[in-house]
């Protein structure tokens, strides 16, 4: 059984777990003299936090559309690798195969740090031989 679990994908950490967050880092100005992007604002990460903590338990207790619906709210109001990583988890849950390799992929241009990285990595190819 265990061999089966490992070859499906089921094996190890299978929702991000929240981790200090990085330093921000300051943009720097464009060179046509503009600001450049915006950071992020970090006022609301709190918020984002508990979404995506209430996310987490709705996943645990199969209520995959409410995981799903507090995970993207999560990346709406800050978005975060770790947040849209868990949408694509609740997409795979709920056996939505393209949406999910599509959240995957998003949460990958997301600069996540190295540790995610190989999560989202790993999944998206799990999700590919799913297809």
């Amino acid at each position: 059984m265990a061999e089966v679990l490992v070859k499906s994908g089921c094996s190890g950490p299978r929702i991000a777990r929240a981790e200090p967050p990085p330093e921000p880092v300051r943009p720097e100005p464009a060179r046509d003299g503009g600001a450049g992007p915006a950071a992020p604002d970090e006022s609301t990460r709190a918020e984002a936090e508990a979404l995506n903590e209430d996310g987490k338990l709705k996943l645990r207790s199969a209520n995959i559309a409410g995981a799903l619906a507090a995970f993207q709210q999560a990346n709406a109001k800050l978005p975060d690798a770790r947040y849209q990583f868990n949408v694509c988890l609740a997409y795979e849950a709920g056996e939505q195969w393209s949406q999910a390799l599509v959240a995957c992929r998003e949460a990958r241009t997301m600069d996540p740090q190295d540790k995610l990285l190989e999560k989202i990595d790993r999944r998206i190819e799990l999700l590919r031989n799913r297809r």
